[in-house]
């Protein structure tokens, strides 16, 4: 069987890359351009090497499993929301050798075909359900000082300011600590820190 290795790569690539973007959006966090882009490139780049001469043996479960591992982590990064859309990545990919079988074809088109199938299905049910977790990127700036978090999107959050009303985004004290300066014992006692006038700015 004759295979072309740009034809391979740039398969692997677009499967990767859409199930990548489906794992992030059924979980509902935002998609990170460069760091998915990154993890699809690492397994279109695994799946070429397989075809090498002598390096067949990278394509036993043990290896596909360790560069799925690489992927989520380039993707998704390292902490629990990225384990949690890691599993669902294997379970994407697993579907998408179900889809090929059913289809009677392991073709090239059949492939990508599956992946589009199934990475659309995982964002009409994501859109669908309302009540799963939204995460969406925030940017916060106090002065010449800015924090880039993701965040809880929680439609039922009515905590507001009581003098403006504005709405109040609930942060950790790592990020009170970059835009206010706040020390953890501050934090600990805000009343007597408004008091004493001790945050900066």
């Amino acid at each position: 069987m004759t295979v072309y290795l740009d034809l391979a790569l740039a398969l692997n690539f677009a499967v990767d890359l859409l199930l990548l973007i489906a794992a992030n959006r059924l979980m509902g966090y935002p998609v990170r351009i460069l760091p998915t882009l990154s993890g699809a490139l690492l397994g279109a780049v695994y799946g070429m090497i397989c075809f090498l001469p002598g390096m067949a043996f990278l394509g036993g479960d043990f290896w596909r499993l360790v560069v799925m591992a690489g992927m989520c982590v380039i993707a998704f990064g390292a902490n629990r929301g990225a384990l949690r859309r890691g599993a669902i990545f294997i379970l994407l990919s697993l579907s998408l050798g179900g889809f090929c079988l059913l289809s009677g074809s392991e073709g090239f088109g059949a492939v990508c075909l599956s992946a589009v199938v199934i990475c659309g299905i995982c964002i009409l049910i994501a859109r669908g359900n309302n009540g799963a977790a939204q995460y969406v990127t925030v940017f916060l700036r106090r002065g010449e000082r800015e924090r880039r978090v993701l965040a809880l999107r929680d439609s039922g959050n009515t905590l507001t300011d009581p003098i403006t009303g504005s709405s109040v985004l609930i942060a950790g004290s790592d990020i009170a600590w970059d835009l206010l300066g706040l020390t953890q014992s501050q934090l600990r006692d805000p009343i007597c820190t408004v008091a004493t006038g001790t945050v900066d700015g």
